[in-house]
């Protein structure tokens, strides 16, 4: 097995590597990456793999999906109807050149915003307008962060901001705030 001090930096480059043989809108299951890194012992790294992918995520590198669907929590701390199971998640390369940023969510536990974005995402209930503005752009949320591709940040954030103020308990809303987080350009 590799040392677990070189295995982030090979599941790393695993990831880029399979990614970027595989091309734009090709996915890569983290199984694969464990095991282009350590056949024999791949599964010993499957959490690892994830990891990466969520780092690779959180650098504008990849996407996350779920049944070829972004969108979702993918926090230890989420619940809900939008929780996916973690071994069937995929990364992909964005292939739109879109612009790619964050909204930070200040002031809220994890716990409550992944409830709130749960409660926003029924299926059952009626869609607002605010969240018909937001939808079509967002990739992923992990934590408190709401990432997107394409959209205007600041309306993105503003309409965030509604969402989540008119679901969020009082507690919640003590301290809280949003702001817009611009990814960098990244190279492959």
């Amino acid at each position: 097995m590799v040392a677990e001090s070189d295995a982030d930096a090979n599941l790393d480059r695993a990831l880029i590597r399979l990614l970027t043989e595989r091309g734009d809108d090709k996915t890569v299951c983290p199984s694969e990456v464990a095991r282009a890194v350590d056949g024999e012992q791949w599964r010993d790294l499957m959490e690892p793999a994830r990891a990466t992918a969520r780092r690779a995520v959180a650098r504008g590198d990849a996407e996350i999906t779920q049944h070829g669907e972004a969108g979702y929590i993918f926090d230890d701390a989420a619940s809900g109807p939008i929780v996916p199971e973690p071994a069937a998640a995929v990364a992909r390369f964005p292939s739109d050149g879109a612009k790619r940023y964050s909204v930070i969510v200040e002031g809220a536990e994890h716990k409550d915003l992944a409830q709130a974005w749960s409660a926003v995402c029924d299926p059952d209930g009626e869609a607002t307008p605010e969240f018909k503005r937001v939808y079509p752009f967002i990739t992923t949320v992990s934590g408190n962060r709401f990432h997107f591709r394409g959209g205007e940040p600041e309306d993105i954030r503003q309409n965030i901001d509604r969402l989540l103020r008119s679901t969020l308990h009082t507690d919640a809303l003590r301290n809280f705030r949003t702001r817009v987080d611009s990814l960098a350009p990244t190279s492959t």
